[in-house]
């Protein structure tokens, strides 16, 4: 892989966000190299690394998108999985009855943030499910999910805002 240095000092702030979203994404995109280290995380929250050598486990980390450049990147993923489970805990145990999706009179909440303010708020729907959402039947349960479970932390790791 080829390596080169940038210096960012005289980049503008919008060529530096640019720049520092193309290598993330770069970084992302990543393929498997034999005999290079990537990490994994176990079922019991550690994150472990490995070589790749074209094994099952290999395969399988790859398959299930369990396969990391860095330990800080499988340790990120790991912290947004514990949020949206939090999350997802928090509405079970708080809502007051089911989500009934054939039931449009229903009204159902969910957290959003404003890309503009990067505020979190909170939205309502009757009709419209959208994937990975976690819904609450008020907007109260939804307002102290937030608080319980820590606004930065659901900034962060679900939306990916500092």
């Amino acid at each position: 892989m080829e390596e080169f240095k940038v210096e960012l000092e005289n980049l503008t702030d919008k060529e530096k966000k640019t720049f520092l979203h193309l290598v993330k994404k770069s970084k992302k995109s990543r393929k498997r190299h034999m005999n290079e280290i990537y990490y994994s995380i176990c079922p019991n929250g550690n994150i472990v690394s490995s070589v790749e050598n074209d094994t099952l486990y290999d395969e399988s980390c790859w398959k299930f998108g369990n396969y990391y450049n860095t330990k800080e990147e499988a340790e990120f993923v790991k912290q947004k999985q514990l949020v949206y489970q939090e999350l997802k805990k928090y509405a079970l145990e708080q809502n007051t009855g089911e989500i009934d999706w054939e039931n449009y009179l229903q009204i159902k909440y969910f957290i959003y943030c404003n890309t503009k303010s990067n505020d979190l708020g909170i939205m309502d729907v009757s009709k419209r499910k959208i994937a990975g959402q976690v819904y609450f039947t008020s907007e109260k349960i939804a307002e102290n999910a937030i608080k319980a479970i820590g606004k930065d932390r659901i900034k962060k790791y679900l939306f990916e805002i500092d």
